[in-house]
């Protein structure tokens, strides 16, 4: 278990729950694992939701907020995809795009971005 939140809840939710089974302290500890099991069950869910969240590709034609540094994934003039670094900023460029290949590649096609997160 991760979360220091669960731990302290599960710590506190023990005495009681000892009292209420205090004839059959088996069964006590058999609802105690199944309710470290479910907090167990909830953090890796919420591990796989952020997961999915952080690697979505974003629609590039729903651009992330003006002068936002990101990761892109681009198609090059020859077909091929790569992921690389790029700045959204409105103002500064044609498409609004400037892929850290501009200069190397012209025409690269914005297939979606990611946020960087620190």
């Amino acid at each position: 278990m991760k979360s220091e939140k669960a731990k302290r809840y599960l710590l506190k939710v023990v005495a009681p729950i000892a009292m209420m089974y205090s004839e059959h302290p088996e069964e006590c500890d058999l609802k105690l694992g199944e309710a470290k099991r479910a907090v167990e069950l909830a953090e890796q869910e919420a591990e796989e939701r952020m997961r999915k969240e952080l690697t979505r590709w974003n629609d590039p034609n729903k651009p992330p907020t003006d002068e936002m540094r990101v990761i892109v994934k681009v198609v090059l003039p020859n077909g091929a995809t790569l992921v690389t670094g790029a700045w959204y900023a409105v103002n500064e460029f044609p498409t609004g795009w400037s892929v850290d290949l501009d200069r190397t590649f012209e025409n690269l096609h914005v297939l979606g971005w990611r946020p960087i997160h620190e």
